[in-house]
């Protein structure tokens, strides 16, 4: 999907940086938009140089909620292990992009996925 707007752009990409850092993950490749300039993600390393998938979403603190904001964490608590997808490994939320937080600062959520090594 193409880049959202300049600022929004911008802002995600310093969100999705800032989230590798809470994260604990190196991102190694381009980014990639999501829906409608909600998300964006990029390849990554883990700490034990596993290939993550480092997806971030953003919206305004008012509408962070529902499916958008906790879809990720319900499907993976509720599809079986015995479905191949990559597994969530962990989730951030932080509020704010340096602008004083209120009703229309943006709200993030990251979250890293991997599929595990099978032997």
């Amino acid at each position: 999907m193409p880049s959202p707007d300049q600022q929004t752009g911008d802002r995600m990409r310093a969100a999705l940086a800032h989230a590798a850092v809470l994260l604990s993950v190196t991102p190694i490749g381009p980014p990639a938009w999501g829906w409608r300039g909600r998300t964006i993600g990029s390849a990554a390393l883990d700490q034990l140089a596993r290939r993550v998938w480092l997806r971030m979403l953003s919206a305004a603190s008012d509408k962070a909620a529902g499916q958008i904001w906790t879809g990720t964490e319900a499907a993976s608590a509720h599809i079986p292990d015995r479905v191949s997808r990559p597994y969530l490994l962990d989730v951030r939320d932080w509020a704010g992009d340096g602008a004083p937080t209120g009703p229309s600062s943006p709200a993030t959520s990251a979250a890293p996925y991997a599929r595990p090594i099978r032997s």
